[in-house]
């Protein structure tokens, strides 16, 4: 059913929901009364094109970080979430022989739920709130490389 312009045989309609009037692949502009072709589509679809392929070179350092054994790119290791690490340096017989190598306090007292992350000789650490980052030297007995407070 058909509201607003009923018209005679081979005028525009609109629908009584008020969409635009389309005819002929063009479109009516509600404020400006303007017909325009519909380009909105292609330009839409190429522009989702662009950002797949962003996203896709920009993933491919985070998989090859995550392929390293060595790396703990993201939270839980892999996107299977299984938290298993290769490393073998630690295991049943000497896990007992560990000692405490050095410390770092972020100063919040409230618990943490973020795990670090490990690239290279980095460590990356956030607090809860305030949210402050900290960069720590796994080399240099967690020395703070840089430190951010939003």
């Amino acid at each position: 059913r058909y509201g607003g312009e009923t018209g005679r045989q081979g005028q525009d309609r609109r629908p009584s929901y008020g969409g635009p009037v389309v005819q002929n692949q063009r479109h009516t502009c509600r404020a400006s009364g303007r017909r325009t072709k519909m380009r909105k589509l292609p330009l839409l679809t190429s522009g989702i094109a662009l950002c797949v392929a962003t996203m896709a070179s920009a993933n491919d350092d985070l998989m090859t970080q995550m392929d390293d054994a060595k790396q703990w790119a993201i939270q839980t290791g892999d996107y299977a979430n299984q938290r298993y690490s290769e490393l073998d340096q630690i295991n049943a017989d000497n896990v007992g022989d560990l000692q405490v190598a050095w410390t770092f306090s972020t100063g919040v007292l409230r618990g943490h739920e973020g795990s670090p992350l490990v690239i290279g000789d980095t460590m990356y650490v956030h607090t809860p709130f305030p949210n402050i980052v900290y960069a720590l030297d796994l080399a240099n007995e967690g020395k703070i490389k840089w430190k951010y407070e939003p």
